[in-house]
């Protein structure tokens, strides 16, 4: 279907909706990509690589990020969108304009049969929305002739723990049931957070490569058990922020299932992953990179990564 069709599609079906201080057309085409408008703030759309271990690094994946601008043109950091919505409301509305914004972008230049698209979802919106999570997305997703199961739902750790933790955590079953998987993001791997993982039962959990080596220095390098318990659990592990093959080197020995980061390639509007680069001042071609950074030995019954 044409992208010109799917965005008149739902600028027509957001009109209809009740949220009176949006613009006529809050999605438009600029540049080749669509952009999403909230009030004066105008939103699009750059993708991540999320690479697979268990395939010789093939891209299995991408990871959605959000970028704001003001109606002058100046960036506004995502957080500070956050801000932006003035009503619960608001809240599941923003957030729902940026996945379809996210979609469409995507759309454009996936492969149908290699690709998946990680969505972060915000814990105001799964709070605001009362029951049926990922009802209104599905529908957005069969329009572009997609299915849940290309999308991982992406949640912060935050939002599984502290006083709203089993509202997340039914929602989280909502989106398993339709078909999404579920990925936890900024994970910590200390005690305390472990029961609300367990409860949460993520299809993947994200590390960032800082606290995953950080944790593993100051457990005397037994933190690899702990990557370990997570993938006995269910959960695949990824480990994010990678920028040097010293990091990705070092995640591969924990025996992470994924990595992501500046290494394998920044956010772009265009979904193609640049090649590892070779570091300044490192000797070695980079034919057989990923063969050494793989450990000798792997198991071989895990579950498959992503997509």
């Amino acid at each position: 279907m044409p992208l010109t069709y799917l965005i008149a599609y739902f600028n027509d079906r957001i009109r209809e909706s009740d949220f009176h201080i949006l613009p006529d057309e809050p999605l438009m085409q600029r540049a080749g990509q669509t952009v999403g408008r909230f009030a004066t703030l105008q939103l699009t759309s750059l993708f991540q690589p999320v690479i697979s271990m268990r395939q010789s690094g093939r891209v299995l994946g991408h990871e959605a990020l959000l970028r704001a601008y003001t109606g002058d043109g100046r960036p506004l950091a995502p957080r500070a969108l956050l801000t932006a919505p003035a009503s619960p409301h608001a809240v599941v509305y923003l957030d729902r304009l940026c996945r379809t914004v996210h979609m469409l972008n995507y759309l454009v230049q996936m492969e149908l049969d290699a690709s998946c698209l990680f969505l972060n979802v915000g814990t105001e919106h799964v709070l605001s929305v009362p029951d049926n999570h990922g009802w209104y997305f599905e529908e957005v997703l069969r329009r572009c002739g997609l299915t849940p199961e290309h999308i991982v739902i992406d949640v912060r750790a935050s939002a599984i723990q502290g006083p709203h933790a089993g509202r997340v955590r039914a929602a989280l079953t909502n989106y398993r049931a339709r078909g999404y998987r579920v990925a936890i993001e900024d994970f910590v791997p200390i005690p305390s957070a472990i029961e609300a993982l367990w409860q949460a039962r993520p299809d993947l959990v994200k590390l960032d490569i800082r606290c995953l080596l950080g944790a593993d220095k100051d457990r005397g390098g037994k933190i690899s058990g702990w990557v370990e318990m997570l993938q006995h659990a269910g959960s695949e592990v990824i480990a994010t922020g990678v920028e040097t093959i010293e990091q990705a080197r070092a995640a591969v020995s924990l025996g992470v299932d994924g990595l992501q980061g500046q290494y394998f390639g920044a956010p772009a509007i265009g979904l193609g992953a640049l090649a590892p680069r070779q570091p300044r001042g490192y000797r070695g071609a980079e034919t057989g990179l990923w063969n050494r950074m793989r450990p000798v030995s792997r198991p071989t019954d895990r579950v498959q990564f992503c997509c």
